[in-house]
Parts: C-alpha cells; sequence; structure tokens
C-alpha cells in the first residue's frame, strides 16, 4: 500500500489560492446580484410580479411546483423544503419522472418555477410542451436571453457578469457560482414570500417554531416565553414618502414586510392594517395615529437587549413600546 505523504508546501499554497479565489467570486457575483436587486426598478418591479404570482398562488390553496435538471434539481428540492418550514404547500417535479407520471400532480392553477441556469435546459422544455398553455411558469435563470425566459410568464433574473463565471474562473464548467447564485436568490423568494402572506412577526415566528420542532433550531423556540414585550427602534420604523393613498403597492409591500408599523406624513399606521387592505384589494385607507401620540420609551441597555435580539446595545435611545398604545 503507497504512503500518504501530504503535498509540498507548493502545491498547499496553489489548492488554497484556488480555493479562496472561488469564494471570492461568489462573494462577488452574489455582491452584483444584490446592488442590481437594489438599484434596478425594473427587476425590482419584475420580482414584485413574481412574489404577486406566488402568493395569488399561496391564498388560493394551490401548490407551488419547483423542478430542475442536475444541480439546479438540488437547488429546487432545498427550496421547497424551505418553502415547507414556512407551512406553504410546495413540491418538487423530476422533469424525467413528470413524462412517467408524475405530470398528474401539476394543477392548472399551480404556480411552476424552473431553475435553469442556461435557460435552455432540453429536458425542462420538453416538460413544458405538456404543460397546459396557461400554466404559470416562472424561470429562474443566468441567462435572460434564452429559450426558457422568452417563454415564462416571469422571469427571476440572476445575473451574473462574465468573468465571474465558472468556466472564467477556473476553467470549467461544474456548478458552483450559478448554483450559489440560485440558491440565494431562491431564498430571497422564500422569505419575501412568507412575509407577504403573514406580515406579523410574531406569528411568523410561532409558526416556524411549529413547523419545525426538531433539532437545535426546534429547542431554541421552545425555550422562549411565550410572550415577549416588542421594542422598535424609532428610527427604523419605515417613513414613506407621502401619504398612503399616494404610495405604490411595490413600497407599500416593502414597508409592511419591515416593521409591524409604518410611518406616512405624520401619521403611525400597522402594518398588519394595510396588508390586509393589499390582499383584499381595496384602496388603502387604515387607520392611523398622530406621531405626537405615540408614547417612546427608554430604558436601561441590559433591560433593552434581554427583550429582542434586533435591539443593539449602543442604540437604547428613542425606542417606542410598539404594544402600548391602541
Amino acid at each position: 500500500m503507497q504512503a500518504l505523504t501530504p503535498p509540498c508546501e507548493h502545491q498547499s499554497q496553489y489548492v488554497l489560492s484556488t480555493a479562496t479565489n472561488l469564494l471570492q467570486r461568489q462573494a462577488k457575483a452574489l455582491s452584483y446580484i444584490a446592488d442590481m436587486y437594489t438599484n434596478d426598478s425594473q427587476v425590482q418591479a419584475q420580482f414584485f410580479r413574481v412574489l404577486t404570482l406566488l402568493h395569488n398562488c399561496v391564498l388560493g390553496q394551490n401548490k407551488i411546483v419547483l423542478t430542475g435538471m442536475g444541480k439546479s434539481l438540488k437547488i429546487a428540492e432545498k427550496l421547497v423544503a424551505t418553502l415547507h418550514s414556512f407551512g406553504i404547500a410546495t413540491a418538487s417535479l423530476h422533469p424525467s419522472d413528470a413524462l412517467h407520471g408524475d405530470l398528474g400532480m401539476v394543477k392548472p392553477r399551480d404556480v411552476v418555477i424552473m431553475v435553469s441556469s442556461s435557460g435552455s435546459t432540453a429536458e425542462l422544455l420538453q416538460l413544458w410542451d405538456h404543460l397546459p398553455s396557461e400554466q404559470t411558469v416562472l424561470v429562474m435563470t443566468c441567462s435572460l436571453d434564452s429559450k426558457m425566459a422568452h417563454r415564462a410568464t416571469e422571469v427571476v433574473p440572476v445575473v451574473i457578469p462574465d468573468d465571474h463565471l465558472e468556466i472564467s474562473v477556473y476553467g470549467l464548467a461544474a456548478p458552483t457560482v450559478t448554483t450559489t447564485a440560485c440558491l440565494a436568490v431562491g431564498d430571497a423568494i422564500c422569505i419575501s414570500l412568507f412575509e407577504m402572506i403573514e406580515a406579523d412577526y410574531k406569528l411568523r415566528r410561532h409558526n416556524f417554531g411549529r413547523w419545525h420542532p426538531g433539532g437545535a433550531i426546534g429547542r431554541s423556540y421552545k425555550d422562549e416565553p411565550e410572550s415577549v414585550p416588542t421594542f422598535t427602534p424609532w428610527h427604523k420604523i419605515p417613513k414613506l414618502a407621502g401619504p398612503l393613498n399616494e404610495t405604490s403597492e411595490l413600497d407599500l409591500w416593502r414597508a409592511v414586510a419591515q416593521s409591524e408599523l409604518i410611518i406616512a406624513g405624520n401619521t403611525v399606521y400597522y402594518s398588519a392594517d394595510i396588508l390586509n387592505a393589499l390582499k383584499s384589494g381595496q384602496p388603502v385607507n387604515a387607520h392611523g395615529y398622530p406621531v405626537d401620540s405615540i408614547p417612546r420609551l427608554v430604558g436601561p441597555i441590559q433591560y433593552c437587549t434581554q427583550l429582542t435580539m434586533s435591539v443593539e446595545q449602543d442604540e437604547p435611545q428613542g425606542l417606542i413600546w410598539s404594544s402600548d398604545w391602541s
């Protein structure tokens, strides 16, 4: 049996350089995508349309079906598992199995999400030919100028600069940067959708703990007290540029997902009231409270930081007791 010897110093440095280079490229690719979603209004509108389709699907008691081929299917399956933790009806579908009977799981009002880095996966295109023409199909892809992107109801863009793609990083098209990017954007969809469905942070935590009772995560929820007073840093409450009736739906959805309170002009609103109006499709005309009427409490650092992890030790000032007024 040949003895195993550790690599020489030169080899170790070469291997380490390869590893760190890949990590840096992945980080830069994610940073590029984050900047795109932060600054590109068209991408933001596209993302909101995707969330709206998924939100309506869930409210209609239908399910989300994710599919992909190869490594993309693994990404799809992970996203399915995440959505299950949020209590959202979801299923994964292998394209080949779909053509051998599993296509029966897809109902007309379900939303299908296809994950394909290239946007030209033959197996997915073949599956698509057997879906009803009215089926809502979302495509998560790195290639916006592709067959699948042009055919989709909506596209989830995962754009990566060419110099960050695998073939440029280490000469192989082995899915690494692209799959990481698709997973990150997919996670963003999952979390955003959960917040749209349930705007109340306390209920989200309660439900997530109920659906995830095992392991360290489950134990952490079991150890929590039943009721914890909530402090909200005043400066972190979203402030709208104008009155509610002059604010776009997209900006309202963003605001209600950030906090249980919203400030518009000189008025404070409960996010839940605004969310109920958005869900019903009615004009948003929630009852608010004058800013000057809201009590702002200041407490000792050690007391504030024990109430919630979101209150940092260097921000004890300007806190309001969010359940102290009605």
